[in-house]
């Protein structure tokens, strides 16, 4: 039997919550339509910006669904087509990207970049973003809707982030929606470890799930300091270095 939304259940038995108060769609779909790599998509635009910054996002969840059907398939794994849905977290991520401080000429990484939303409006501010997802579908949604908003990709990545290929460091890591399972939060904090520039600084969104309160602790123990903000009960983490001890 097929689930009913491309997403496992979470830590708490349940669907992932999006958040105290839940998050509703920011984006406006359009007419426009595209087959990318087998799967029918359509144009979104993000509501509200000065500038339109479109994604493709997949039309037909459901056959996606339907590819994970099988005997060998455990339902908390990460290959869920969470890439498939252009999630509320990113629209908020990527309008604090869009507003600034500028990402000229800075390395960035979007992680588990999905359709590609909150890297493209870094590659609007003028970053060299790298786009890493293990759905290689994602990666051809995100190079082609980059020709559509007339913008450069530096680099595309098909890899599971727990174990990534040789990457260099950014200045900037983004992610968006990552926390999902408590499993998920020391592993993230030791990704952002590895990979982040000296001085450089990192931003995790979450829609308010509950395991992700627990994820300052664990970046803490990763050597990173965090801060946390919130909107509505939704919190962003800012991470950096931490200082090395005296």
């Amino acid at each position: 039997m097929l689930m009913a939304a491309p997403w496992p259940r979470s830590d708490s038995g349940s669907r992932p919550r999006h958040g105290p108060g839940v998050e509703t769609s920011l984006s406006s779909p359009t007419m426009k339509r595209k087959i990318i790599q087998g799967l029918e998509c359509r144009w979104e635009v993000a509501a509200g910006w000065e500038e339109p910054l479109g994604v493709w996002v997949p039309v037909d969840q459901d056959s996606l669904l339907a590819e994970l059907e099988g005997d060998t398939f455990e339902r908390t794994d990460e290959k869920m087509p969470y890439f498939a849905t252009l999630w509320p977290t990113a629209h908020r991520l990527a309008r604090k990207v869009a507003k600034g401080p500028s990402l000229e000429g800075l390395r960035v990484l979007d992680l588990g970049c999905g359709v590609g939303l909150v890297g493209l409006a870094a590659a609007r501010q003028g970053a060299h973003v790298t786009f890493l997802d293990w759905e290689s579908r994602a990666l051809a949604l995100v190079d082609d809707a980059a020709r559509e908003n007339g913008l450069h990709v530096e680099r595309m990545v098909a890899a599971d982030w727990r174990d990534p290929p040789d990457l260099p460091l950014f200045d900037v890591i983004l992610a968006a929606d990552v926390l999902y399972e408590t499993r998920n939060l020391k592993p993230v904090g030791e990704f952002i470890r590895t990979h982040l520039a000296p001085g450089g600084t990192a931003w995790v969104a979450d829609p308010g799930r509950p395991q992700a309160r627990g994820f300052p602790v664990a970046a803490r123990e990763s050597g990173l300091e965090v801060e946390v903000t919130e909107e509505d009960g939704r919190p962003t983490f800012r991470i950096t270095p931490a200082e090395p001890a005296p």
